[in-house]
């Protein structure tokens, strides 16, 4: 199974683990307006 970031999870990976890096992956390739929002509110539902 993969993550909206084609990213390979197991099952006992089910968390926002895989978001917090897809949301750090995201900012590195440098997303669209839309894909940096999503990104920020990622960020900040893991940070707090």
């Amino acid at each position: 199974m993969t993550d909206f970031w084609g990213n390979v999870k197991s099952k006992d990976s089910q968390n926002n683990g895989w978001a917090c890096a897809g949301a750090k992956k995201a900012v590195e390739l440098g997303s669209s307006k839309v894909m940096l929002w999503l990104v920020s509110g990622l960020m900040f539902y893991c940070t707090f």
